[in-house]
């Protein structure tokens, strides 16, 4: 009897991790699928219903784990070995970062291989054949870490060169053409396929400004605090405390599930204006201030006020409120 070879697939929801996983299952391996999920990263279950977990395990016919970063890797962002990309994306950090972790549940769980869909000359930064030899050797998959989209070009691995993976049904794609990729799916009988993965916040440049100055000010970051980034107007207090104001009624109610990591909650009385939040400070002149900014993106009329919430200690109080000047405004706004 010959045993069963399993791999892991490290599972983003894009085209080429879909297609690496399902080259690898199509050769007989029994596949599951980590798609690895942190606060700045849209996971594959919060998208359309359809493209859900569920819906991938259903095409693709495997387990897929969803597996939480975890606040550890708030260091790599911080220091990164390889560097920042464009923005505050440490991409080639980050896959070794997925990667070890991906080689402990291999130890621990007696899979063969670790499975990933990066292909050669794809991309420049993380892509690139030192790079690719790079991930490897600090991802201590040394041997086991396999790329069946471009295999061919590069040195065998070891589950190929024991026999449980049959390099010749592997591939040698490169370059930035999706061409191949496209083709393959086709091939597959896979409708629709994906586009890239994307959705990592960290390369966005309003976000990567946000999440810059809160990791100089704080050395820890939670969930909620990562999420309010992607939130309404950011506006820095004396270059602590931070000033959120809503741009929208949708949110307005998003901002209302984070009064609880506030100092004080704003809301007009009885005229239609954004909502606010006032983050690490207790000053009286802030609050003075955020007032000012809800009247100049709201409908304030004389005579109307602001309600405000101290959400740590005090009774909830009203006060009037200026719409604030421009300057002020591009001298405090965080994001560009």
């Amino acid at each position: 009897m010959t045993r069963t070879v399993r791999a892991l697939s490290m599972f983003s929801g894009g085209l080429d991790s879909l297609l690496a996983t399902r080259v690898i299952k199509d050769l007989g391996v029994e596949v599951v699928a980590l798609h690895f999920t942190a606060p700045f990263i849209r996971p594959i279950s919060r998208g359309a219903s359809e493209r859900g977990v569920e819906y991938w395990r259903r095409v693709l016919g495997v387990t897929v784990r969803e597996i939480k970063m975890g606040p550890e890797f708030i260091d790599v962002i911080r220091a990164p070995m390889y560097g920042h990309g464009k923005n505050l994306n440490p991409c080639v950090d980050c896959k070794i970062f997925m990667l070890r972790k991906a080689a402990t549940i291999m130890e621990t769980e007696r899979f063969d291989f670790v499975v990933t869909g990066e292909v050669l000359g794809q991309r420049p930064m993380s892509q690139r054949r030192d790079t690719l030899a790079a991930i490897e050797k600090h991802s201590t998959l040394r041997g086991r870490l396999l790329r069946p989209l471009c295999a061919k070009l590069l040195a065998p691995t070891i589950p190929e060169e024991e026999g449980l993976i049959d390099r010749e049904k592997l591939f040698d794609f490169s370059g930035r053409s999706r061409a191949p990729q496209l083709a393959l799916a086709a091939a597959l009988g896979i409708a629709d396929p994906p586009g890239s993965a994307g959705g990592c916040l960290l390369t966005d440049k309003n976000y990567a400004k946000r999440l810059a100055r809160l990791l100089s000010i704080q050395t820890e970051i939670t969930d909620a605090g990562f999420e309010l980034l992607t939130i309404g107007r950011h506006f820095d207090l004396d270059g602590h405390g931070t000033l959120v104001v809503s741009r929208n009624e949708n949110e307005n109610h998003l901002l209302e599930r984070f009064r609880g990591a506030a100092t004080f909650f704003l809301e007009p009385q009885d005229w239609p204006g954004p909502v606010a939040l006032i983050l690490h400070s207790e000053n009286p002149a802030h609050v003075t201030l955020a007032a000012r900014f809800m009247a100049r993106y709201g409908k304030i009329k004389p005579g109307k006020t602001v309600s405000v919430q101290p959400i740590v200690a005090g009774e909830p109080f009203a006060i009037g409120a200026e719409p604030i000047d421009e300057e002020t405004i591009l001298r405090l706004r965080i994001n560009s």
